[in-house]
């Protein structure tokens, strides 16, 4: 059986000092962390698919303790968003799940809606493997090649 991976909602639930709430976003933006108020806000158009993944980026925010980011300067705020982004796809994708889906396709949509997270997601994730990581994939790919369990 593969390693499971976090549930954004259930993570959530665990956190009752953060709320939650939806509504209809401009410039594109699918979600914001308001640190003051200890508040996400989601995009209430997005697939199921970009929410939770959504909601996991925001909650990477929340648990890293982020701070606004209108006062900061722009490499700073890239920083705390590329930090919010790995960590959220790390959660969102375990090693196990991700091999598993890798030993019967390598198609990046195929892939992604295999396991319930957006493309960008999976791209942040696999760009962000391990060496080691990468080594056990390799492993078990090849392992797959040889008929090899």
């Amino acid at each position: 059986m593969c390693e499971s991976s976090e549930s954004p909602w259930g993570a959530l639930a665990e956190m009752p000092d953060v709320a939650v709430r939806f509504g209809e976003l401009e410039d594109g933006c699918l979600g914001w962390w308001d640190p003051d108020k200890r508040e996400i806000v989601l995009d209430k158009r997005q697939s199921r698919r970009q929410m939770r993944c959504t909601l996991a980026h925001e909650l990477e925010h929340a648990r890293r303790g982020d701070e606004d980011t209108c006062d900061m300067s722009s490499v700073l705020a890239t920083r705390q968003e590329i930090a919010a982004s790995v960590r959220a796809a790390r959660r969102l994708i375990s090693l196990d799940r991700l091999i598993y889906v890798l030993l019967w396709t390598q198609n990046e949509h195929e892939i992604a809606e295999e396991l319930n997270v957006d493309e960008e997601t999976l791209r942040i994730r696999l760009l962000t493997l391990t060496v080691s990581e990468h080594t056990i994939i390799d492993c078990r790919l090849q392992m797959a090649e040889r008929g090899i369990a």
